[in-house]
């Protein structure tokens, strides 16, 4: 019998073709057990790594190197670490690359630990996968959008297939608030990001599982149990308000725990596509301050109780990403348009073609927008000048979505009721462009994104902001009347511009 099909199941209820013989221990439903796997099973294991004795929790490879799994159907290759590494796929669950997403591995994770192999651009459970010995094939379908109370957009025809649009949450209601309570997370309901989040809190407090579930499992119910007997707590197995409020701790940036792991998931359902780890980094600190601002909380360095409620609570607002025109290539000047349309895409559920959800990043994707989606000359007279609302209707019609021509009224209207917009007017009429430091320097015609309203102010996106002030920016409606209607560019009679009346681009 050839070694390499050896694979290690947790349970007998394996939904691959077995082997008829079974040989070792733990043979019994429900108990772990050697058996060998038929050709066609998702994972196939090298002959250069053979299997420890015992249960199979852990595999011992032969000297000489690490072993190599294949990951199908796309034939990936990752190594798998040497002795005393946990593998990911030794407790039976198929390893499966989410179709669409360029082909980001889902890794399972196993006892609580987690690695970085290689080619695998992100590290958490395949959220196909239903259970031990249940296959995606052999569950019904459970997604996080019904749990959630959330919808998604749809894909705007062939034409935004083509342009590769991934769908994303999309707010739900508007004015964004905060909660003031948690949302208790328990049941069939419970969205598989919110327990994935539960289970890493668990795990900083040092309460271990076997596997990470996407479900409200049995298993996760008795951690949680293990945790409120310990903390003195209501024993329900219910992850209540009280529960979630002793497992959230407070984290900021530089910190390195599970608990930014938990915060990477729960920014991830919210939209920001994070990378999940377990260090507060750069990206995820202008992550959480994009969330903070679309529902009425201080933009801070940490995250709190009030922000954990946040990311606990349903989606009511688009992800916001404050980005610069500064460093988008040679047109960086003139980008205020592309790059408002970027934020404006984002905010409404449409991940912009070369976006990988860091805003360092975003180069990339704010030229492909100017270039390809807009179809604008990539010249050095052409990159001199800014773009229109022909320009930017074009570019929404490339990724599905279409347009009309409104006003500074219609851009207020928008905000209130949870839509973004983009607004043009004059750049120096904006407080933080008046500064020493500001690149700004006078009556300058300029494009922003208009991306919400939290009660009080509306929410802007300022592409010529400095890395000082590179921050959703909390702004009066006056302000924004002063912006729109003191435009220098236009004269009556300009060939492309548009009167300040009539100068924002609404999104249908």
């Amino acid at each position: 019998m050839d070694p390499g099909w050896w694979r290690v199941c947790a349970t007998g209820a394996c939904t691959s073709a077995r082997h008829p013989s079974w040989v070792g221990r733990g043979q019994g439903e429900g108990q772990r057990g050697w058996h060998r796997h038929s050709p066609s099973h998702r994972i196939r294991w090298s002959p250069g790594g053979r299997s420890g004795r015992g249960r199979g929790q852990r595999h011992r490879h032969q000297p000489g190197g690490p072993g190599v799994h294949h990951c199908l159907p796309c034939g990936c290759r990752s190594t798998v670490g040497l002795d005393r590494e946990l593998c990911a796929g030794a407790d039976g669950r198929q390893l499966r690359h989410p179709q669409g997403e360029q082909q980001r591995q889902y890794h399972a994770l196993y006892a609580g630990h987690f690695r970085r192999d290689r080619g695998c651009a992100r590290l958490l459970p395949p959220r196909s996968w239903r259970g031990p010995g249940r296959s995606a094939q052999h569950s019904p379908r459970r997604t996080a959008d019904r749990s959630m109370k959330r919808r998604s957009l749809l894909l705007g025809g062939l034409g935004a297939v083509a342009a590769g649009v991934l769908a994303v949450p999309q707010a739900t209601a508007a004015p964004n608030q905060h909660p003031s309570s948690f949302s208790s997370i328990s049941g069939e309901d419970a969205g598989p990001d919110d327990v994935h989040a539960v289970q890493y809190l668990l795990l900083r407090a040092g309460i271990t599982q076997p596997v990470f579930y996407p479900t409200y499992t049995r298993a996760v119910y008795e951690s949680v149990r293990t945790f409120q007997k310990a903390r003195g707590l209501t024993v329900t197995g219910r992850c209540d308000a009280n529960t979630l409020a002793a497992l959230c701790v407070t984290v900021q940036g530089g910190d390195r725990s599970y608990a930014v792991t938990a915060l990477d998931m729960l920014l991830d359902k919210h939209g920001y596509r994070t990378h999940t780890s377990t260090l507060y980094g750069t990206q995820t600190d202008r992550d959480v301050r994009g969330l903070q601002a679309g529902h009425a909380l201080p933009q801070e360095a940490y995250v709190d109780i009030a922000t954990w409620k946040v990311l606990f609570g349903p989606v009511t607002s688009g992800p916001m990403f404050p980005m610069m025109q500064e460093g988008t290539g040679a047109a960086q000047w003139a980008n205020c348009g592309p790059t408002s349309l970027c934020m404006v895409l984002l905010n409404r559920g449409k991940i912009p073609a070369q976006w990988n959800g860091l805003t360092a990043d975003r180069s990339a994707a704010v030229q492909a927008l100017r270039y390809t989606a807009m179809h604008l000359a990539n010249t050095a007279s052409r990159n001199s000048r800014g773009t229109e609302f022909p320009d930017l209707n074009r570019g929404l019609s490339h990724y599905g979505l279409s347009s009309w021509h409104g006003g500074i009224a219609s851009t207020l209207a928008y905000a209130r009721a949870g839509k973004s917009s983009i607004a043009g007017g004059n750049a120096y009429a904006l407080s933080w462009n008046r500064g020493s430091s500001s690149y700004v320097h006078g009556p300058v015609s300029h494009w922003v994104a208009v991306l919400g309203y939290d009660g009080s102010r509306y929410l802007v996106g300022d592409p010529i902001a400095t890395p000082s002030n590179d921050v959703i920016h909390r702004v009066t409606e006056q302000e924004l009347r002063t912006y729109a209607s003191t435009n220098p560019g236009w004269y009556p009679g300009h060939p492309t511009m548009s009167p300040p009346w009539q100068n924002s681009v609404l999104v249908r």
